[in-house]
């Protein structure tokens, strides 16, 4: 993003702190990006109006089950 010129680093109050900010041109694509966030969430909600249960939902018991048992583990229990 700060290749792009939408965010601009500044040290902080130490050398280790670094703050972000965004340019002049990253506050311009904010009235975009918001109505873009809202047209998806709003695709969202219809996509989940149209499945058995909510992607939503499932997602995030997926990534619970996940985070206690990785994907990798769970291939290698299955290898032969």
């Amino acid at each position: 993003m700060m290749a792009e010129g939408l965010v601009e680093q500044r040290t902080g109050s130490d050398s280790r702190e670094r703050l972000i900010s965004l340019t002049a041109k990253g506050h311009g694509l904010l009235p975009r990006l918001v109505a873009r966030w809202k047209a998806t969430q709003r695709a969202a909600d219809h996509l989940d109006r149209e499945l058995s249960m909510p992607l939503s939902g499932l997602l995030a018991e997926a990534i619970v089950a996940l985070s206690e048992r990785p994907f990798a583990a769970r291939i290698a229990e299955h290898e032969e």
